[in-house]
């Protein structure tokens, strides 16, 4: 695991914070002990080869609708950036952000779609996302339908991806992380972390499907054309290329300290 002392944060080559993390500094207005764990959070994630696999990321830092919205790849202003468009009521606060009921009414469009800008990516995507509180446990989800790539929650964490789909993944009580990773049509993953001591790890076996994937852009607090919403407090999400076993769990990792550093963790 990686752990820091808090009294120790790691600076970019030359002093000063990482010019990815500066952007997302700048972008968000975001200071302090937030701005030090971003910075961190950039360092880890090149540190560890995965910041050029992902395409969008989600810290949900700072407390309001616009320190939010931005993707911390790419904080720019606009849908082609994917920054995230909140509709309908949502809470914003240093924990994350959460839908302020259960409504279908009440999503965040991410405008990033599976399908990918280069074409049908089968062999090439990871949805990732760290929830740090449940409300309204019933059968919840975010992703986007027709075909389905989701995950949530029906008597267990579960995700389907096209015709591929593995559930009741464990009972959570106050919060989870879930990743699907799929690197060959014939090698779909689903690894989750439940809280209470659980440890991260893959539930069930590799799963395969060679459906095309969806063009239409995920959602957080329901799914992109069927419903099924969900009041999950979201403190971190992701977006990519797949992920080997070892770089699913390293992010997590990285994740996990980031939001342990904030003190929002599970």
């Amino acid at each position: 695991m990686i752990v820091y002392p808090f009294s120790f944060i790691k600076t970019a080559a030359g002093g000063g914070y990482d010019p990815d993390a500066q952007a997302f500094i700048t972008a968000t207005g975001i200071s302090g002990a937030d701005a030090d764990a971003i910075n961190q959070l950039v360092i880890d994630l090149k540190d560890y080869s995965l910041w050029n696999l992902i395409d969008a990321f989600y810290p949900f830092i700072g407390g309001t609708s616009t320190t939010c919205k931005y993707n911390l790849k790419d904080p720019q202003d606009t849908d082609g950036a994917y920054r995230m468009s909140f509709n309908g009521s949502w809470t914003f606060s240093s924990n994350g952000v959460v839908p302020q009921s259960k409504s279908s009414s009440n999503y965040g469009d991410t405008y990033w779609s599976p399908y990918g800008s280069g074409g049908n990516r089968n062999n090439n995507h990871h949805y990732y996302r760290y929830i740090n509180e449940i409300n309204n446990k019933s059968c919840d989800y975010a992703g986007v339908g027709t075909p389905y790539l989701i995950m949530g929650y029906c008597a267990g964490l579960e995700w389907f991806d096209g015709s591929a789909a593995l559930s009741n993944g464990g009972n959570p009580t106050n919060g989870y992380s879930q990743a699907i990773t799929k690197t060959a049509t014939n090698d779909i993953r689903f690894y989750r972390k439940l809280d209470g001591g659980g440890s991260w790890g893959q539930f069930s076996g590799v799963q395969s499907d060679s459906s095309t994937l969806p063009s239409t852009s995920m959602y957080i607090g329901t799914i992109n054309g069927a419903n099924f919403p969900e009041q999950m407090r979201y403190a971190s999400l992701s977006y990519g290329q797949g992920l080997t076993a070892t770089q699913i769990g390293d992010l997590d990792t990285i994740v996990t300290t980031y939001n342990t550093t904030l003190g929002r963790n599970f």
